[in-house]
């Protein structure tokens, strides 16, 4: 019998972070409404406490408190009890004719949320719940002599990819299940001493009613599945040989065993559990598997059931120290005849093959206790990035291994395993040597982690997985927590475009990409993410931003990001050119993303970017995780087909990507901003957006005509400094506000400063090597180092006037140069340090302190839980 594994969870993390002290209850209130905003009479607001104290860690149901929403706004207000030990979950529902007696079918209903500890649901006041269209399953199955039966159940959203509905604590006859319409969901159920059985369903959107099987039926009128299990089970006989890829024998084998794996919903398959050794044996079969080592013959029994039943086969054999591995899927009836199953063996990757850390471990059936069987695995190892070199030994996580072995006799299909502090930060995979095509990690340490297509060669050079904490930020450092900024938005056609209308913003921290600066008080992101709304969640710095449309935090926790912190136009002489890198490890949790990247406006006074003429997006190159190039299309080409065929990530998108690495003129109509038109201009405010369809690792490359500033010139001499080829005259007011310019050397700006007085600052040399703008004032020279800045003292009487900037220099000999007019009392220092004052760089990055820990905390904690909830999504004996 295989049943749900249920692993003891002990958060003392998460509850020595947030526990609080112990109050009686708190007040927990809010809004119901339906997607579109309209309030909702008698929605019932459910608050369900659970402990996670049991034997086998299961969560347990302690108790609830309720209360419904008022006929006007949709307003609800309730106490909940309150235990710091305790995990709470809501749950919403709103049945049809506003009843709360279970008369009518259900109508809406909140989306399907995991439990939370205490220590962060009970901030979670002030909420906006949205309902969802809601659909019910019925679950009833039947046994061998046609009566109903008790069961446990699990139903999964298949793209959280954890149960959103489950029973452990005790057996039941029926189980009836309210889920939103919009998800796909796969049934489990685990019959009481038989096979467990499964079915798909992605139907809720039928418009008639139909029948499934003679026992199964949906109604589409309450939308509501009826699915019956019939779990009548017995053996069947499966045999065939194993031969290698040619057809030949493996020679005398020393050892040879085909282990059996239940191939779950979505092709998923738990590496840590088997089906019972020799199977066979018992009243049914009364008989033993039996395996040849000379000819590679083998005869198994395993159990068929009436209804969906997946099976994945692995068959591996040793000759000498070479092991050899084969995979078979197939789906047995207990009706099917002797079944053949031939493999095809190959090359398994590693080599650990004796030892402990490689081998199968099996239930005998017979009641002999554990059976080891002997196998290659690949050992990965997961490795810190802040110190890439040190494997992390006490680290707990939960693992996705997606393998396509479709064209060697398989199907593709993805492992699931957990490592935690025993494993030292190293996991064992039974590998063909072939491709990985994606592995994602989930920890409650680190960030989600997606690591995308791994060719045996790649594996076999480096084993090791690089994984971080959660902070999103610049690629090559660090940026400026003061800088960054965070926000949500409702996600719908109105609010994921570049520049959101008021309204759609739900929250956010840090300077707004709308310009203003927004309070991280009084606001929690789990209050937003549990609301149960379409969201979107956009983070960027400065005039960069990274926009995820309709992102699905419950799906993994919260993405990673990686920009460039400096978007800053890398050819300004005769062209212009602008350049920035993008990218995410995270999970693919969205539908699409936006980025945006700021450039310079050329005008009268300022070279740059000629908005009159066409702009032109390209993304030259792609990237892997680790920022090397993996496709230049200089080299590779634009062909999206043979990009997916190297990297198997960018196939669902293909045609996007094709679209994406060609020339795209970026338009200026933002509602045709869109998969085919993937390049708006924003000259309003001076930024370029970009759609991708995913976040890997890009370098969208900007390309378009130069307007040179056409500053008044003058070859004139004044008696405040030297003269030169061109001389630039801001106005004292745009020297108080702060004057940039681009100049050459023998250029001059005039300086008009006190009580209008003027000096000249000539520009003696410009020096990409060292880094450094030679200026010089009245005889005396000035150093300015690039991204740095130096005062001057223009008349000599203790006070600053003048603070020059480095901001950029280009290829070309070019400099761009911030003057700004100052007052400032020169203190005492060493006069080399009067002449060259760092007041600062580009904004280094600080990653996890000061507020940015608070909103990084609240996202972090929804990854912990997400990771605790799939590590629970397994079987066992």
């Amino acid at each position: 019998m295989v049943r749900m594994k249920t692993e003891k969870i002990i958060l003392f993390v998460i509850l020595s972070v947030f526990a609080l002290s112990f109050v009686s209850a708190w007040d927990f209130y809010g809004y119901a409404y339906d997607v579109n905003g309209t309030a909702l009479y008698n929605a019932t607001i459910n608050i369900t406490f659970w402990t996670m104290e049991g034997g086998d860690g299961a969560p347990t149901l302690v108790g609830s408190n309720s209360s419904t929403s008022n006929a006007t706004t949709g307003w609800f207000n309730f106490s909940v009890y309150e235990n710091s030990s305790y995990f709470y979950k809501p749950v919403i529902r709103h049945f049809e004719g506003n009843k709360t007696d279970g008369s009518t079918p259900i109508d809406l209903v909140g989306q399907s949320l995991p439990w939370f500890p205490f220590g962060e649901f009970n901030d979670t006041t002030d909420l906006n719940f949205y309902l969802r269209q809601a659909g019910t399953i019925n679950i009833t199955i039947l046994n061998r002599t046609g009566d109903r039966d008790y069961f446990h159940y699990q139903v999964k959203d298949n793209k959280l990819g954890y149960p959103v509905e489950e029973q452990w604590d005790n057996l039941v006859s029926e189980a009836v299940v309210y889920l939103p319409r919009d998800r796909n969901y796969s049934i489990m159920v685990y019959p009481n001493e038989s096979m467990p059985v499964s079915f798909n369903w992605n139907n809720f959107s039928a418009t008639s009613d139909y029948n499934i099987g003679s026992l199964s039926s949906y109604n589409a009128t309450t939308h509501t599945l009826h699915k019956q299990f019939n779990c009548t089970d017995d053996g069947v006989r499966v045999s065939g040989y194993i031969k290698n890829s040619t057809g030949q024998s493996l020679g005398i084998l020393n050892e040879f065993t085909v282990v059996p794996y239940l191939l779950e919903a979505g092709n998923m398959v738990y590496l840590g559990q088997t089906f019972p050794y020799n199977m066979s044996f018992g009243s049914n079969w009364n008989s033993s598997d039996s395996y040849n080592l000379t000819s590679g013959f083998y005869n198994i029994s395993l159990p068929g059931a009436n209804e969906t039943s997946n099976i994945l086969l692995f068959a591996t054999a040793r000759n000498d120290s070479n092991y050899y591995g084969g995979f078979r899927n197939l789906t047995l009836n207990y009706s099917s005849p002797d079944t053949e199953i031939n493999f095809t063996m190959y090359a398994l990757m590693g080599t650990d093959w004796n030892s402990s850390t490689s081998n199968i471990t099996m239930e005998d059936f017979a009641g002999e206790g554990e059976i080891n069987i002997s196998t290659a695995k690949q050992a990965f190892n997961l490795v810190n990035a802040s110190n890439p070199t040190q494997i992390l030994p006490n680290i707990n996580a939960h693992i996705e291994i997606t393998v396509d072995y479709s064209n060697y006799n398989a199907t593709e299909f993805t492992f699931m395993m957990d490592i935690d502090d025993d494993d030292n930060g190293t996991f064992y995979l039974p590998l063909i040597n072939t491709t990985v095509k994606e592995m994602n990690i989930y920890s409650n340490d680190y960030a989600p982690k997606r690591v995308a297509t791994m060719t045996a060669a790649e594996i076999l050079a480096n084993n090791n997985i690089t994984i971080a904490q959660f902070n999103p930020g610049d690629i090559d450092g660090t940026l400026d927590e003061e800088d960054i900024f965070i926000e949500f938005y409702k996600s719908n056609s109105d609010c994921d475009v570049p520049n959101p209308p008021d309204g759609c913003q739900l929250g956010g921290f840090g300077p707004s990409s709308a310009g203003y600066n927004q309070s991280r008080e009084n606001f929690s992101p789990l209050s937003v993410i549990i609301g149960g709304g379409k969201m979107s969640f956009r983070m960027g710095y400065g005039d960069i931003s990274v926009h995820y449309v309709n992102v699905d935090m419950l799906a993994s926790g919260p993405p990673d990001m990686a920009f460039e912190d400096d978007a800053g136009d890398s050819d300004i002489s005769t062209s212009f050119e602008n350049a920035m890198k993008f990218g995410s490890i995270g999970p693919t949790i969205y539908d699409y993303v936006l980025v945006s990247m700021p450039y310079t406006q050329g005008s009268s006074s300022q070279t740059g970017l000629n908005e009159e003429e066409d702009v032109n997006m390209g993304i030259p190159l792609l990237y892997d995780e680790s920022w090397d190039v993996i496709w230049d299309t200089t080299v590779n080409g634009t062909n999206a087909t043979f990009l997916a065929g190297n990297y198997s990530h960018y196939l669902t998108s293909s045609s996007e990507w094709e679209t994406l690495m060609g020339n795209n003129t970026c338009i200026e109509n933002v509602s045709n901003f869109n998969s085919t038109n993937p390049c708006y201009i924003d000259t309003a405010n001076d930024k370029i957006w970009i759609r991708l369809p995913h976040f890997s690792g890009t370098a969208p490359t900007i390309t378009g005509y130069l307007l040179t500033a056409t500053e008044e010139e003058d070859d004139t001499t004044d008696t405040g400094g030297s003269s030169g080829f061109g001389t630039f005259k801001p106005s004292k007011e745009s020297l108080e506000e702060g004057y940039s310019v681009n100049v050459i050397a023998g250029q001059s700006v005039q300086i008009t400063y006190g009580e209008d007085e003027k000096k000249n600052v000539e520009i003696k040399s410009v020096s990409g090597e060292s880094n450094t703008i030679t200026v010089s004032v009245g005889g005396t020279d000035y150093q300015v180092v690039l991204n740095e800045s130096c005062k001057i003292d223009l008349d000599n009487d203790g006070y600053y006037d003048l603070e020059i900037s480095g901001n950029k220099i280009y290829s070309n000999g070019i400099a761009n140069l911030e003057f700004k007019l100052i007052n400032e009392e020169i203190t005492s220092q060493p006069e080399e340090e009067q002449k060259k004052s760092i007041t600062g760089k580009l904004p280094e990055i600080i990653k996890g302190v000061g507020w940015y820990v608070y909103v990084i905390i609240g996202l972090v904690i929804i990854g912990i839980v997400i990771y605790l909830i799939r590590k629970r999504s397994k079987l066992f004996k």
